[in-house]
């Protein structure tokens, strides 16, 4: 049985990944894909070599990383200035999956579906997937099933009529494999992971134990891409003081007629007669928008550090004594992101919010360390600051549990009976 999975990539991360591997946009459809798969970004290619022992030919589509589409489409000899919704549409098509998997389905799916079932082409089983929070959107009617890790999700859409079932998050021993060989962090007793939007349904949770804790005097790491106030992303023009700011406006138009002219098929070595042009050619990337001015206050933004993402991201969190977690507004009974897994399986300790099926997944106390308010979590953080070898205990023993319990290859077996029992 063939099964593609299509996931889609923050684009911060993407531009990241292109900036710090220099000519990659030019390199083959193949080679890119490997590169980023290779990276441990998300599920990657996780589930790969698990749904191959079950029997599964898969095959991994990425369809929101421009460079890499584009590279796809130009290799078969499509027409520039195509979809990324229609160049995904083109390589299912081509690759003919008895399961198609959309990693996100709350963008994405309806259009590319819409493509191939006008082509005659629609998989016998289409599987979407969501965490926790559900937007208002009716993609998730275009699927067959929706998967999530996130129980409280799969009440809310077997209530409104949409079939769902649960699949948790899961550790790749392959993470620890390519880490070897990935940089390394500099040591931090205490650091946290994760997007912080205070909007209502989102995070004001975590934004307030955060501010708990950071006003209690404890040095914490804060990685989020929330904690850059009035700034824009200098990973794209190089903008980080008040004369490049003022010049933003005329950059972004050079910026985004180079864009444009490119994928219409206009030479780069016409384009890149032009500084700036040549810049953009390097980044292969769409302009980006000056950020919203977040309200987080400054006692968190100077915890604050640039996110970080794959490996990079295992290596900071493998480098922090204690690593911080707390779920979204929209999960408030059960654990379920994928935090848990990530701490635990790279080895740090994980302080996270008590949930009610905690003790499903971990021994409260003995693998993970958990709390029920700010001010407990605070006193938890300084016990275990204070006592290294107990918290170094509770660190091997939720590394050993995750990776009993919570592997790729777990999760695949469950995915399996789901998909038989949707295609008998």
């Amino acid at each position: 049985m063939r099964i593609a999975k299509v996931a889609s990539y923050y684009g911060a991360y993407a531009r990241s990944f292109y900036h710090s591997h220099t000519g990659l946009h030019r390199r083959p459809y193949q080679e890119q894909l490997a590169a980023l798969l290779g990276d441990c970004f998300s599920w990657a290619d996780f589930y790969d070599e698990p749904l191959r022992k079950l029997g599964y030919e898969t095959v991994e589509i990425i369809r929101d990383v421009e460079p890499l589409q584009r590279r796809w489409a130009a290799e078969r000899g499509f027409p520039p200035g195509l979809s990324l919704e229609t160049i995904t549409a083109r390589q299912i098509a081509d690759i003919h999956p008895d399961v198609l998997w959309f990693e996100d389905s709350s963008d994405g799916p309806p259009a590319v579906l819409r493509m191939l079932e006008e082509g005659g082409s629609r998989p016998s089983l289409v599987l979407g997937w969501t965490g926790s929070f559900v937007p208002d959107t009716d993609a998730y009617t275009g699927v067959d099933l929706t998967l999530s890790c996130a129980p409280e999700t799969v009440e809310y859409l077997r209530k409104r009529g949409a079939a769902a079932e649960h699949l948790g998050h899961a550790f790749s021993p392959l993470v620890l494999e390519r880490m070897r060989a990935s940089a390394r962090a500099i040591r931090q007793e205490l650091a946290f992971f994760g997007h912080i939007h205070r909007s209502d349904g989102f995070h004001r949770d975590r934004a307030d134990v955060l501010a708990a804790i950071a006003a209690a005097g404890h040095k914490i790491r804060i990685y989020t891409p929330q904690l850059v106030a009035g700034t824009v992303d200098p990973l794209m023009l190089g903008l980080r003081t008040a004369r490049s700011l003022a010049l933003y406006p005329a950059k972004l138009a050079v910026y985004a007629a180079t864009h444009a002219l490119a994928t219409m098929g206009t030479p780069s070595r016409v384009l890149a007669r032009n500084r700036l042009s040549r810049r953009a050619l390097e980044l292969n990337q769409p302009p980006q928008p000056l950020p919203p001015q977040n309200d987080l206050p400054d006692a968190l933004l100077r915890h604050s550090a640039r996110a970080v993402f794959g490996l990079d991201m295992y290596a900071a969190i493998a480098a922090s004594h204690i690593v911080l977690n707390v779920h979204a507004d929209s999960s408030p009974r059960y654990a379920s992101n994928m935090r848990l897994f990530e701490v635990t399986g790279a080895g740090s300790l994980l302080l996270t919010d008590w949930r009610e099926n905690l003790p499903e997944l971990f021994d409260p106390g003995t693998e993970v360390v958990f709390y029920k308010s700010a001010e407990e979590c605070i006193a938890k953080i300084t016990w275990l600051m204070e006592h290294e070898k107990e918290r170094a205990q509770i660190a091997a023993a939720g590394r050993a549990r995750c990776l009993r319990d919570h592997s790729f290859e777990a999760r695949a077996a469950e995915l399996d009976e789901i998909i038989r029992r949707r295609m008998r």
